[in-house]
């Protein structure tokens, strides 16, 4: 960039201050960083699974184990001189919640603005998370920096800082709907050369997911005395490692896109967001996952509901046939939560199950724990394990994939085989075969 072009820049970049600095409004306001968001329109009040829950919706953090970290970095709107940097961090410190930092930076030598934040979010009941970050604000100007309106020069430089206060709340209302309110400023910290208070803002927003692998969000944003924003985003999972995403905001009108690749515990994120007056914006960011998955699928939600104790014994209940056997056995009763530990096979008495007929076949990729709980040797640990795996490695494609599992034994699996099924089409085909199952 030429000197001339730059000094034209550096003149409309402090016409734009000359406003922001008496209020402090525009800047700590209408700015959030974070690539997966920004690539959903900014829809992620409801959603708020990662790291970027740090400066979208803390409560969000209350679902989150282990220490992730993110890297964010954009020139707005392709200006050389408006770079913005993002870094944030969250670890998980089970019963006391989970905790993240976070640090932005904006603009440069001439304008600055720094934002130092402390969050942290935590389940209070069942599928209810409440979050709060506190937020240390400053802003800046060189103090050589002078500006000519109306005839009079005015000298800008210097700074000033405040403390704000965010709060935040996350419902699962069910396995696939979630919503979510996120406050910020609400203390309404004084910020500018004439200190006045940032207005509260407020958003809300809802999260649906049909499937698995799809996620629909809208959020509804708005701050006192401005008109309300109203955003939405969809994101596409092809699998644990590829997703990619779009979504679109009202003020101002603009388009998004975006997608993530993953490797094990790295991850990249970008993000192209459209501007109807401004040149694009790219966003990517660096990503790194240490702990449980951030992403809450349908199957693990089911592991919060209270389960019956797992009965080890000859006879089976429910749905589940009863294994023939020419001679009774005792029945053994065991909770085995309470041992602390997981029962060996060798424990249960179990034997060969036959002749099972399509109805009563149990599909592995689609049973909860509750089911699987009910199957003869499959304690509530096991179960809840068998769906650990099917979440972290993806859909069971044999029967014989159960033996990745730890606590599945080859003699506990060619036991139970013949009521298992990977796939409903298995469950037709004997339905017109009309036999029973093998």
């Amino acid at each position: 960039m030429n000197k001339a072009i730059r000094n034209i820049i550096t003149a409309g970049i402090l016409l734009i201050i000359s406003f922001i600095y008496e209020s402090g409004e525009a800047s700590f306001l209408n700015k959030f960083p974070g690539t997966r968001p920004s690539g959903m329109g900014g829809a992620f009040t409801a959603v708020a699974d990662d790291i970027n829950a740090v400066k979208w919706n803390p409560a969000g953090l209350g679902g989150q184990g282990g220490f992730n970290f993110t890297s964010f970095y954009e020139k707005l709107y392709n200006i050389d001189d408006l770079t913005y940097q993002y870094l944030a961090a969250s670890y998980s410190l089970k019963k006391f919640g989970t905790w993240g930092f976070g640090y932005t930076r904006f603009g440069n030598s001439i304008y600055r603005e720094n934002e130092l934040n402390l969050s942290a979010g935590k389940e209070i009941i069942r599928d209810v998370y409440l979050g709060a970050s506190f937020n240390y604000l400053m802003l800046g100007i060189d103090e050589e920096t002078r500006l000519v309106l109306d005839g009079r020069t005015a000298t800008l430089g210097g700074s000033v800082s405040a403390i704000g206060l965010d709060a935040g709340i996350l419902v699962n209302l069910s396995e696939k709907f979630a919503c979510g309110v996120y406050l910020k400023n609400v203390n309404q910290p004084l910020i500018g050369l004439q200190r006045e208070a940032l207005p509260v803002f407020v958003a809300v927003g809802a999260a649906y997911k049909p499937y698995k692998e799809l996620l629909v969000s809208l959020d509804l944003k708005k701050a006192v005395k401005d008109d309300a924003n109203f955003k939405s985003g969809v994101e596409y999972r092809f699998s644990k490692y590829l997703a990619c995403r779009m979504g679109v905001e009202t003020r101002p009108a603009r388009f998004s896109a975006g997608a993530s690749a993953r490797f094990r515990f790295i991850g990249i994120d970008y993000a192209f967001i459209t501007h109807p007056e401004l040149a694009s914006s790219h966003h990517i960011a660096f990503n790194l996952f240490f702990g449980k998955e951030v992403e809450k699928p349908v199957e693990v939600k089911q592991e919060k509901k209270k389960q019956k104790p797992a009965r080890i014994t000859t006879e089976t209940e429910g749905a589940v046939p009863s294994v023939p056997s020419e001679k009774k056995k005792p029945r053994l009763d065991v909770d085995i939560d309470q041992l602390g530990v997981e029962a060996d096979d060798s424990l249960a008495v179990i034997e060969p199950i036959k002749d099972v007929k399509p109805e009563d076949m149990i599909n592995i990729n689609t049973a909860d724990v509750e089911t699987l709980n009910q199957i003869p040797g499959i304690s509530l640990i096991k179960a809840k394990k068998i769906i650990e795996y099917r979440v972290s490695a993806g859909k069971y494609k044999a029967v014989d994939d159960l033996l990745n599992v730890s606590g599945i034994s080859k003699k506990l699996l060619d036991n139970i085989r013949q009521l298992l099924i990977v796939d409903e089409k298995e469950r037709e085909t004997k339905k017109q075969e009309g036999q029973p199952g093998k």
